[in-house]
């Protein structure tokens, strides 16, 4: 741990995914950029944000709300970003992925508090993710070892009756099946499923992470032995629909009881692909399959 008093901590200059940046003291008032991979990131080292952005009526999910410890402020920023509300509201760091960089930018964030962005490329990104943030609040290297282990833990798992073929099918906006590069296949991956795949509908390489847009007319081609449901929210009825019709009811995976389903908040969890979402929809997809025998 450090002894060092939090005040002759600062200021510090801290590397992060896009350059470096100058934090002038112990941040208190930390706004995620959007409630997935920055708001996670910041949960797993055990620092609550104090406000978040959010869109489409996203609400937070129930791993979220089981972490924290105070109720943030989600603003919705649909229409762009308040300054002025962060300002009065005392922000005084903004966490946010490295995709996000031209957002923030346009929408001049950088003028209310310094901005720490994250890597949010793969899985493995998540240990820098971590030792970001250690540097940002000055977290002891108890809490930093402590996110890890829970996050690798969720891969130590062995289980039995590995299929040979998986394939992961979405409803968010339009029917889609997920890539082999997506996150979730990644950590399917660490557990010994084999990479995500089309089913036979279509091929990739197993790196990428273009997911495959799909006719309702086609699903009963899919020839994996496992095929995974994940019904997104506001998206769970439509998808309960489609589950009931023919075509659906003729995939191979399904006629043989090989078919599982998660639920919304572990497939909007899925689609995350954060230190927290991850384990908390391979968690759930590990007790499903459990219950499938």
């Amino acid at each position: 741990g450090q002894d060092v008093d939090a005040s002759a901590a600062y200021p510090r200059t801290v590397e992060h995914a896009l350059g470096s940046v100058v934090i002038e003291q112990k941040p208190e008032r930390p706004y995620a950029f959007r409630n997935q991979a920055a708001f996670d990131a910041l949960l797993a080292v055990g620092t609550d944000p104090y406000m978040y952005g959010t869109f489409e009526g996203r609400t937070l999910l129930a791993y979220q709300l089981e972490e924290l410890e105070s109720e943030p402020i989600g603003l919705d920023v649909g229409d762009g970003v308040n300054l002025e509300l962060l300002a009065a509201e005392g922000v005084d760091v903004v966490v946010a992925p490295a995709f996000a960089a031209e957002d923030i930018a346009s929408e001049q964030l950088d003028q209310i508090a310094p901005v720490v962005y994250l890597p949010d490329d793969t899985l493995d990104d998540v240990p820098e993710q971590i030792r970001i943030l250690s540097e940002v609040f000055d977290l002891d290297d108890d809490a930093a070892t402590d996110a890890l282990a829970a996050f690798d833990g969720t891969f130590a798992v062995e289980l039995d009756d590995i299929p040979r073929s998986v394939s992961a099918i979405t409803l968010r906006g339009s029917l889609a099946m997920y890539a082999p590069g997506s996150a979730f296949s990644v950590a399917l991956q660490r557990l010994g499923f084999p990479p995500l795949g089309f089913g036979g509908l279509a091929d990739a390489p197993p790196t990428s992470t273009d997911d495959l847009d799909v006719s309702e007319e086609l699903l009963a081609d899919i020839d994996s032995e496992l095929l995974i449901g994940l019904p997104v929210q506001r998206a769970d009825e439509a998808f309960t629909e489609l589950e009931s019709g023919p075509v659906f009811q003729a995939i191979p995976a399904v006629v043989d009881g090989r078919y599982v389903k998660l639920s919304p908040d572990a497939s909007r969890a899925a689609s995350n692909g954060s230190v927290l979402s991850i384990p908390f929809a391979v968690n759930e997809l590990i007790e499903v399959l459990a219950d499938l025998g």
